[in-house]
């Protein structure tokens, strides 16, 4: 067969379907900590 080992009838198939290429991450790391969320004050009834 070949380096692949694939048969030639299956490499033509995926010549069919190409796969996209990413260039972006899927995950993107962002290196700063986000801003704490003040908690609003809970009702009070009173």
């Amino acid at each position: 067969m070949g380096a692949s080992d694939m048969p030639a009838d299956v490499m033509q198939l995926m010549s069919l379907f190409p796969q996209p290429v990413r260039r972006q991450p899927s995950v993107e790391f962002l290196p700063v900590p986000r801003r704490a969320e003040q908690a609003k004050p809970s009702g009070t009834s009173g």
